[in-house]
């Protein structure tokens, strides 16, 4: 009976502290530790042992390190044990959600909570039962989802500022959200044939588009998209997958690639279903439709991972269109200019907006392609001060000729396109030049 209350007291104590740790980590880490309560119950009572095991550790290692081995290795022996413990459950699934940090109402109102739990426990038995149905209650309001938030009726193209890389968040009219390409590092090295994704302390991924996607209250996507597999595209990708588990992955060439290979073995893991796309391909996805127009059928890529692997798309809502390039370059500009003049179906433009291919290089947005894509806005997504000399002059120069307002994401930052179904765009970006 008596390890039955002491089991008992031991789930109540872990219990009030998950309760109380939830607010500080749905707002600070985006998280909701499920496996707290078992890891909690498991360090809680070995607690005492550990300081007293580090105590003779260290007095003993005062008189001889010989003397010190026994109480350490003791002590070893539980710390390996309670880690390996903690690792094991952390990894089930379940135990680790994502979620958005919670609105400043709800945080309120949890804090409000906190501190009549603090009162009603100090003034009799009964309140201090009411205590704990109010500490459940604010556990509640900090993880209750809430709507997105975006912009019903219209078609919303977000470009995330994530440097030197690309990262486009698409949210229908209905707000079902589509992330295309993650970000990630850039250069030379980072493309590099078996390059590692995680070899930055910085996931791009984890600390940029995911707080940004929080901070909208997504809590999972509907697809994600990677137009192809450099880093500056996918390095953010493994963190996407795993904190908003889409529920498709849009992808076209699969190249010679151990990163590209490995983010499809973690799609795997998580099932999430990977489809394969090339230009002829139609989708439709919450009223709007996409048409895919690079690369080729017959396009074939053996090697590592180039430019002209781009994931090309034209997205069509109402009279409104959008054209997303990704990196893709003047062989893939004339392969779908070609296209568009003997199949009306891979027709390009005029569109409503561009997002210019790679970055403003020289290598794309040639004039035979910007004259029939006839823009009417066009955004950039560039790093600020970068060593490839992005945007070029002249691509900024056929842009103005073309009478298409240029956004770039190193002087807006994150800009936000509005597209309704009568061809109107307005643009908010986040900040001025």
């Amino acid at each position: 009976m008596i390890t039955f209350l002491w089991a008992i007291q031991l789930v109540l104590i872990g219990l009030i502290a998950e309760a109380v740790m939830v607010l500080p980590m749905a707002m600070y880490f985006h998280r909701a530790t499920i496996f707290a309560l078992p890891a909690n119950m498991i360090c809680i009572p070995l607690i005492a042992v550990l300081a007293s095991l580090g105590l003779a550790t260290f007095l003993a290692s005062l008189v001889s390190p010989w003397l010190a081995a026994l109480p350490g290795s003791a002590l070893a022996f539980l710390l390996h044990g309670v880690t390996g413990a903690i690792h094991r459950i952390s990894r089930v699934p379940a135990a680790d959600i994502r979620v958005p940090g919670p609105m400043l109402p709800h945080a309120l109102l949890a804090v409000a909570c906190f501190a009549f739990c603090c009162w009603a426990v100090r003034r009799s038995r009964a309140t201090a039962w009411t205590a704990v149905a109010v500490l459940a209650l604010s556990a509640a309001i900090v993880l209750w989802p809430v709507p997105p938030a975006v912009h019903p009726n219209q078609l919303e193209i977000a470009a995330i500022d994530v440097g030197q890389g690309d990262s486009l968040l698409v949210v229908g009219p209905t707000g079902r959200a589509m992330l295309i390409d993650a970000g990630g590092p850039a250069g030379a090295a980072a493309n590099a044939e078996n390059a590692v994704l995680t070899s930055s302390t910085f996931d791009i991924g984890e600390e940029v588009v995911s707080p940004y996607l929080w901070s909208r209250q997504f809590r999972r996507l509907d697809v994600v998209a990677l137009t192809h597999a450099h880093s500056d595209h996918m390095g953010g990708m493994p963190a996407i997958l795993r904190n908003f588990r889409p529920r498709e992955l849009w992808v076209a060439v699969d190249p010679n690639s151990v990163p590209y290979r490995a983010l499809l073995d973690e799609a795997a893991s998580l099932g999430i279903h990977v489809r394969h796309l090339r230009a002829g391909d139609r989708l439709s996805w919450d009223s709007i439709d996409f048409t895919v127009l690079a690369p080729t059928p017959d396009y074939n890529n053996p090697g590592p991972p180039i430019n002209n692997d781009s994931l090309v798309m034209r997205l069509t809502f109402g009279h409104s269109s959008a054209l997303l390039e990704g990196d893709a370059e003047a062989p893939s500009e004339r392969a779908m200019i070609a296209a568009a003049l003997i199949n009306p179906a891979a027709q390009i433009g005029p569109d409503t907006l561009l997002k210019v291919g790679h970055h403003g290089s020289r290598t794309s947005t040639t004039p035979e392609f910007l004259a029939l894509v006839a823009p009417q806005d066009a955004v950039i997504s560039v790093g600020s001060r970068n060593t490839f000399g992005h945007p070029r002059p002249e691509v900024i120069q056929r842009l103005h000729d073309a009478h298409a307002r240029v956004f770039r994401t190193d002087q807006f930052g994150l800009t936000t396109f509005l597209l309704s179904r009568d061809a109107q765009i307005s643009a908010l970006p986040a900040a001025s030049p």
